[in-house]
């Protein structure tokens, strides 16, 4: 046995969340999946498995510059569900629910992402996204949602 190998477990999931990092975002979700296919017992890494795929999709869109439609809908609906599953085992994780209120809010469903923003700052208000504010709000807000649109 190799003193450093990494555990043929963890392989996938450490390869997926490499991938992220060099913004190969496809081949992260691959293997991001090919971890959760293992089925992973441990929670903690079952979450991380399902943080990796979520954000090699929401991260993916972004860099592809994705605009809505059916197929990115439907793949931030699995993110959605994939970031619900991270803050299902780690209610404490901020950065959870932050970005399950930041896919509701791409996917359109607006009044419970700000719900869950508000949820955040009342929780959490000391968290910088909750203290700071944008330097353009109104490119962060959907269109139609400002008063003089």
């Amino acid at each position: 046995v190799r003193r450093n190998a990494v555990p043929e477990r963890n392989r996938a999931l450490l390869k997926a969340i490499a991938l992220l990092h060099a913004e190969r975002f496809d081949e992260a979700r691959a293997a991001a999946e090919a971890a959760l296919a293992e089925k992973p017992t441990s929670a903690s890494r079952r979450a991380r498995a399902h943080r990796a795929r979520a954000d090699a999709i929401t991260y993916g869109l972004v860099a592809t510059s994705a605009g809505p439609s059916d197929a990115s809908d439907a793949d931030l609906v699995v993110a959605l569900a994939d970031y619900r599953v991270w803050a299902d085992v780690d209610p404490n994780a901020v950065d959870a629910q932050y970005e399950i209120a930041s896919t509701l809010r791409d996917l359109g469903v607006y009044e419970e992402a700000i719900e869950v923003y508000e949820s955040v700052a009342r929780r959490w208000p000391a968290e910088e996204f909750c203290t700071s504010a944008p330097d353009q709000p109104e490119e962060n807000v959907p269109h139609g949602m400002l008063e003089s649109d």
